[in-house]
């Protein structure tokens, strides 16, 4: 399952480094969309509709957090990556799946991507799990029915 990314850094190193650490050890996951601001972010994130947002804190004029309240609907999982340890309880609190700080340690990204794939995967079966109830439950309740419309008879 090949995830999609978008990166959200105000510096362009910064976008740069991540995208290339991704590429180069994280084989299951595409960078789609790089954003410099909380509102290029918004705009990519809507375009582009991620798996993962990897999302530095500060940034001129807005910061992570002011991005995620602004976000409609959040169906992505966020990494936290800056260079500042301070924000994460708060991020903890935004439901972050991994806080990395920087310089990027690339066993912390792909521990980070490779936890993000097991939560994705065990959601995915969740829903076949559910999909398949559902199923079965209405054509019990169809072939139950159908065998008191033909009064018992099969």
């Amino acid at each position: 399952m090949v995830m999609k990314a978008v990166i959200v850094d105000d510096e362009v190193s910064g976008r740069e480094t991540l995208s290339h650490y991704i590429q180069k050890y994280c084989t299951n996951v595409e960078v789609v969309g790089l954003a410099d601001s909380v509102k290029s972010g918004l705009e990519v994130i809507e375009k582009c509709r991620p798996d993962i947002l990897f999302l530095d804190v500060e940034m001129p004029y807005g910061n992570a957090f002011d991005l995620l309240e602004q976000v409609k609907e959040i169906t992505f999982e966020t990494v936290f990556v800056t260079a500042f340890s301070n924000y994460a309880m708060k991020a903890l609190n935004c439901s972050a799946a991994y806080y990395i700080l920087k310089p990027i340690d690339i066993d912390e990204l792909v521990a980070a991507v490779d936890k993000i794939k097991v939560q994705r995967e065990k959601i995915k079966r969740i829903h076949t799990y559910q999909d398949t109830d559902r199923k079965y439950q209405y054509c019990k309740q169809a072939a139950t029915e159908d065998c008191i419309a033909d009064n018992g008879r099969v």
